[in-house]
Order: C-alpha cells, then structure tokens, then sequence
C-alpha cells in the first residue's frame, strides 16, 4: 500500500473515524450508519476495514461474521458488504488489498464467504477465487377470505422496540437457512428502510416483517417463539392477498413453488465449503441477512 494511506479496521467506536465512513457511505450508496450506530446495534457483528488518507476514509470492504443453521447444523460464514472508494481514489488497488486483508484475517476460520455485487462489477470477483451461484425464490397463490387482522406496529412507541427486539432475540428458526443472534441486523432494517412494514399477528404471537403490494404480500421474515403456519400469516393479511412472496427458504420448501432469482443488483457470489453444494440445496440468501 502507497505510504501516504494508512489502513484501518474494527473503529466504530472512533467519532470522526466513523464520521468519515458515514460520510463516504451516503456518497456511494446513500446510507447513514450513524443511528443505527446511536441505537446501539452495531457492535462487532459489522466491522469496517478501511483505508485512510489522513483521517478522510478513502476505501472500505466491510465483513460480517455470521453463524447460520441449515440442516441441524451451525455455520459460520462471513459476508462482505459496503464495498466503496472515494471516486478520485479509484484504479489503486485498493479494494484488492482490503479483501486481501480480510482473508487474512479469516483463513480457515469460515465454512464461506459471501457477498451480493451489482452488475457492473460481476467480472471482478472471480479474480478472487469467488462463484456466481444461483438463489431461489418461494412463493405460493392463495385463495383467502378472511378479514385482516395483523396489526402494525408503530416503532415510534419505545415498548414497542422493545418488544420487537426481544421477539428477535427468542424466535425460534422459520426457515431452512436461519440467521442466528441477528437481532442488531435486523433492526438495521426494521428502524430504516421498514419501519412502516413491521405487523404483530396475535394468534400466532409473532412479528411479521412484510410489505403489499397489489395482492402480493412479501413476507421478509417472521419472528415468533414457536414455528408459525405461514399461510395463516398470510391469511391475517384479509382477502386483497392473493400471492405471497417469501424473503427466505421456508422450513417446507414442497408446498411452495420456486423460481431462480434474476437482480442485477443482488448477484450472489461465494466460495468456501458451505456453498460447494449451495445450488443442490436451493437456497435464499434471508432478505434480512443482506449488509
């Protein structure tokens, strides 16, 4: 690396350190981490590795450790997200040297890495040793009658949050491929971008994060302390329901139709043992596991 950068990583805690990430991050992709970070959610689960030119962050690769279960197993993968270099940076191998940095960090110490790439950089992953890999979509038709009953949930009442984070914390897997200890995650969503699609269904006791949209409910994830019937999910919605979407593997991918995924924006890329196997198994990346 030039002498005039120096290189960074794990400083969140550091005021104008993470002053010049946020700074960058609104520039290239028009996030703010600041309230997330306020709010107390990111902690070790998102950790930046960045170079600095002086104190002005001028690239970034951050990773986040995760442990998913899939088949009574734990796994612990790593994604990447918030790949970024400040524009007049740009063609100095610098994204190179932090993803060489990273995997440093974490040779043998991952069953995969994974991250999601636009459509303008699917050639340069690959030089990585990364594989495009397919991902599924489930979804059902319904025939409902009934009338809705889910009712949202407003976020500007603390107790709410609260109760939210705890049904987070204690829900049981709701799906095949389950994101563990993710409640930081996803209240990243919850607080920003979904604040107005989080519903609590009472005879399911869950929370349902879910969006819809001309008779198709997207179900982006369920949170509740026993396995829930998804169609009586779905049904709680009322009768406008006719499709619904889901944002993960279902625990019973038979009764749900599948389809490949085509984002230009979301191509997956991986390597590591866990994905040797990734297009057998039909898998979704969660929607809510996305950094």
């Amino acid at each position: 690396m030039d002498e005039k950068f120096s290189f960074i990583k794990a400083y969140q805690h550091n005021n104008e350190l993470r002053k010049s990430f946020n700074d960058l991050s609104k520039t290239i992709h028009a996030i703010d981490f600041e309230d997330w970070y306020e709010n107390g959610y990111w902690k070790s689960n998102y950790i930046p590795y960045s170079v600095f030119d002086k104190t002005t962050m001028v690239s970034n690769v951050s990773v986040s450790p995760m442990q998913f279960s899939y088949d009574n197993k734990t796994y612990n993968l790593l994604q990447i997200g918030t790949v970024m270099t400040k524009e007049s940076y740009r063609n100095n191998g610098l994204i190179r040297g932090l993803l060489h940095e990273i995997e440093l960090d974490y040779q043998d110490k991952t069953d995969g890495i994974f991250l999601f790439a636009n459509d303008h950089v699917l050639d340069f992953y690959p030089k990585f040793g990364y594989k495009k890999y397919k991902e599924y979509e489930y979804f059902k038709t319904l025939d409902c009658n009934t009338s809705k009953i889910a009712e949202r949930v407003s976020l500007e009442n603390k107790a709410n949050v609260e109760l939210i984070k705890s049904a987070i914390t204690s829900s049981c897997p709701q799906s095949e491929f389950f994101l563990q200890n993710n409640m930081e995650l996803a209240m990243f969503y919850i607080t920003k971008f979904m604040q107005k699609n989080v519903y609590y269904i009472k005879s399911q006791k869950a929370y349902v994060v879910a969006e819809e949209n001309h008779g198709i409910l997207y179900i982006y994830d369920i949170f509740a302390p026993n396995t829930v019937n998804i169609d009586k999910i779905a049904f709680a919605f009322g009768k406008e329901v006719k499709k619904i979407v889901l944002g993960f593997t279902p625990l019973k991918k038979e009764t749900y139709d599948r389809k490949e995924v085509h984002e230009k924006v979301l191509t997956l890329f991986a390597k590591g043992t866990f994905f040797d196997n990734m297009q057998e198994r039909y898998l979704k990346i969660p929607i809510l596991a996305h950094t």
